[in-house]
């Protein structure tokens, strides 16, 4: 029992002392006396604080949404092609964020974009 203990706190000691710490430094310097709190720093921001709330809710709803009627149909019925159809949709989780972002780029930007130049200038400006 006492070797869990002591295989927790060498797996926890430095995660608080890397992670956490570092964090709550940079929270109480940037929110400090200064400011006069943590409350009046986001009554001062509540309106980016409603609008990331709002969008981050939307976003787990729409996932939710999606999401949970597809792990049904391919993790409970004896669905044709279901591990392609796994590998299909846990692909895009997979690839990083700035390939995502430099494919929208090649495909929707004002001069070069691949889209522009199939519809017409100026349709999509990123």
């Amino acid at each position: 029992m006492r070797g869990r203990w002591v295989a927790l706190a060498l797996w926890l000691v430095p995660l608080l002392l890397f992670a956490v710490v570092p964090v709550v430094a940079l929270l109480v310097r940037g929110v400090g006396a200064a400011t006069g709190g943590l409350g009046s720093v986001l009554s001062a921001e509540s309106g980016a604080l409603v609008n990331t709330l709002g969008i981050s809710l939307g976003a787990t709803a729409w996932a939710l949404c999606l999401g949970a009627p597809l792990a049904l149909l391919l993790f409970r019925t004896d669905l044709p092609l279901r591990g392609a159809f796994t590998v299909l949709f846990t692909l895009p989780s997979a690839i990083p964020a700035f390939i995502w972002g430099m494919g929208w780029l090649s495909l929707a930007s004002p001069r070069a974009g691949y889209l522009n130049r199939m519809l017409g200038a100026d349709v999509f400006d990123l």
